[in-house]
């Protein structure tokens, strides 16, 4: 019995044929040109982002890319979006680094604190409020404050949560939870529990949260072009 290595995962993959994964971690890649997909996310401001492990990549072989993208925690509204720029899609297989942990609340929060480290006081003191309050919850304390409108409209917006924003705000948990909506990708269907949740609140697969770093930094790798189309009944849909 031995590891697969990710280029023979890439390999059963491309026949949609199911292989072992012990040991591999992964990220779906999005870009627009080949440097974007030099780096796990090509968003200079990005320090943290997503992989999926063993279980995500298992049952990937013979999916669509869009339901690829569904499976992995993506929402309607935001592949939609990223289709109509023009973006890309690709999956990137790794030997599973040592450098990721679980993306549950505390997980996520060691992460942010540590690749965020001028606002770690005040993300670590809405630890406790952030496993026990969901989004809607902590949407509603600000008067109307759609997360993801403000997220898909980009940091011109004032109410979009950067570091430095955060850094000089009052740290409220509104304050904290729209930060790590908007600069750490932990968005309307992170749960907390190092699960993705579609949009009908389906527990999919283990999520890992890491820091954003070259693709060639976890040393062997292979890279797999998605192809992402949006299915046609659902292009009206959110």
């Amino acid at each position: 019995y031995r590891m697969t290595s990710p280029s023979e995962y890439a390999a059963a993959f491309r026949k949609g044929k199911k292989t072992n994964t012990e040991g591999l971690c992964a990220r779906v890649l999005k870009g627009v040109n080949s440097t974007d997909f030099s780096v796990l996310s090509p968003e200079q401001e990005r320090r943290v982002v997503f992989f999926m492990g063993p279980d995500g990549l298992r049952d990937l072989p013979g999916l669509s890319g869009h339901d690829i993208l569904k499976r992995i925690g993506y929402d309607n509204r935001y592949i939609k979006d990223c289709v109509n720029k023009g973006k890309i899609f690709k999956l990137a297989v790794f030997k599973n680094g040592e450098s990721i942990r679980l993306a549950d609340w505390d997980g996520a929060v060691d992460v942010v604190k540590a690749a965020y480290p001028e606002v770690a006081e005040k993300v670590e003191s809405r630890r406790s409020e952030l496993k026990k309050e969901s989004l809607s919850s902590i949407q509603s304390r600000s008067d109307g404050f759609d997360m993801m409108e403000t997220y898909l409209n980009g940091p011109e917006e004032n109410r979009f949560m950067t570091p430095e924003r955060l850094a000089e705000s009052d740290g409220t948990l509104v304050d904290v939870r729209a930060f790590l909506f908007h600069s750490c990708g932990l968005r309307s269907l992170y749960a907390g529990d190092g699960y993705t949740r579609n949009e009908e609140n389906v527990r999919g697969l283990t999520e890992y949260i890491g820091a954003n770093g070259p693709v060639d930094a976890f040393g062997e790798f292979e890279i797999i072009d998605l192809d992402v189309k949006i299915p046609r009944n659902r292009v009206a849909n959110k």
